[in-house]
């Protein structure tokens, strides 16, 4: 829908008035007059504002109790005769003010770093309880569990390097994790791909690598505090 309405040249409108929970905005349209209603009013700096090209509107929320303005949708405020912006009420069926979002979205707006995506644009937000959950049912998980119950790991060392396949024959040798192997590592390239799952979940618990073209791993004894 915004880009839709980006491309029609329009804008999002907000609903004034006791529909919007007795909602109000107040619309400057000279940035000199900004400075001075700021100046003059201090508390207009700790409410919601919005700006385009030129002026602001801050937007307020009156309190309960107060009698809400019904009989007028709009007030016009005039310097000398000249108009500089209005008081945007609502009125009886409500107003709508236009809050320059798209305008700021598509002229200001810049994508922090971080959040940047090299395939979509804008990396993707997800639920960490969510994620966890289906980390937990996860077959990289599950190759996660076999390894530390087989105890790969020789007993000076905390760190084991090699192949998916050798690390899919150590545990179809043992006979505490031959069965789950045998479910789990069907088909032999099963074991390198779930550690590579495991090295982006878990990148204390495995490291991925390349060698002489090989994918190769080394794999962290869990430290338990």
């Amino acid at each position: 829908m915004l880009l839709t309405a980006i491309k029609r040249g329009g804008n999002i409108g907000i609903l004034l008035g006791p529909e919007s929970g007795r909602l109000f905005a107040l619309d400057i349209d000279d940035d000199q007059l900004v400075e001075e209603f700021l100046n003059r009013f201090p508390w207009l700096a700790n409410t919601l504002q919005s700006r385009s090209k030129r002026g602001c509107q801050f937007w307020f929320r009156l309190e309960k109790g107060c009698a809400y303005p019904n009989d007028l949708a709009i007030v016009p405020l005039k310097r000398n005769d000249r108009p500089y912006g209005e008081l945007r009420l609502g009125g009886g069926k409500g107003a709508q003010s236009v809050n320059a979002f798209l305008f700021w979205l598509t002229t200001e707006y810049k994508i922090p770093h971080d959040w940047r995506d090299a395939r979509f644009g804008i990396r993707a937000w997800h639920n960490p309880s969510l994620l966890r959950a289906l980390e937990e049912l996860s077959p990289a998980r599950a190759l996660l569990e076999l390894i530390d119950r087989c105890g790969i790991w020789d007993v000076q060392s905390s760190t084991w390097d090699g192949t998916g396949l050798e690390l899919r024959a150590k545990l179809l040798d043992n006979q505490k994790t031959k069965r789950d192997t045998e479910e789990l590592l069907r088909y032999r390239n099963a074991a390198g791909q779930y550690l590579i799952e495991v090295s982006r979940m878990r990148p204390n618990r495995v490291r991925h690598y390349l060698k002489d073209g090989y994918n190769r791993f080394e794999i962290f004894r869990e430290i338990t505090v």
